[in-house]
């Protein structure tokens, strides 16, 4: 809604998409969630919440996703 409301560029990206990008693929919440944390602290070593961890990796599946844009543009 904030993107919206300042007409900002965004897209929309289900869970699962983002979640297998970085082989998150367990049925379990929970374990979801740990993987989130755990994968968050390998990449960064930071210990930060469940809620933080899937938005730092929604971040940065968006980012790679905008990098593999950029590099399939130069050919």
């Amino acid at each position: 809604m904030t993107a919206y409301k300042f007409n900002l560029d965004y897209e929309k990206t289900r869970a699962n998409v983002w979640r297998s990008h970085f082989a998150i693929n367990v049925k379990d919440r929970a374990k979801e969630k740990q993987k989130a944390i755990q994968l968050v602290y390998d990449m960064y070593k930071i210990q930060v919440s469940d809620d933080v961890a899937e938005a730092i990796l929604i971040g940065k599946y968006r980012s790679d996703m905008k990098n593999r844009e950029e590099v399939k543009d130069l050919f």
